[in-house]
């Protein structure tokens, strides 16, 4: 039998979608604490500035200065499932990864 606690997790929504701010489109952005626990927890990012002269490998050089991180992924909600546009931070989801890889999950709203 195979191993399903890396293909299904508990995520949460990484902020609130309001009357002010709906949920307009078919994903949600969402905290992943098991993947990140030391972000901070919300739909926020960082800007981190590196040495120009950095590279990630000896045949792929970088050419910025800076990289954006994400706090959150926005991933998309199983289709067919039903989720409202309105809810809460920290709103829980399931994160269905079936390649193993979290941002190539869905989500599905519980």
């Amino acid at each position: 039998m195979a191993d399903t606690s890396s293909i299904v997790m508990k995520v949460f929504s990484a902020k609130a979608y309001t009357y002010i701010n709906p949920r307009e489109t078919n994903y949600v952005e969402v905290n992943i604490p098991e993947a990140l626990p030391t972000v901070p927890q919300d739909s926020d990012s960082n800007v981190i500035s590196i040495n120009a002269g950095y590279t990630a490998n000896t045949n792929y050089p970088i050419g910025k200065t800076s990289i954006t991180v994400s706090h959150s992924l926005s991933l998309p909600l199983l289709r067919g499932t039903t989720c409202p546009t309105i809810f809460n931070k920290g709103t829980p989801f399931l994160l269905f990864t079936p390649t193993g890889k979290y941002e190539e999950g869905y989500l599905l709203y519980i």
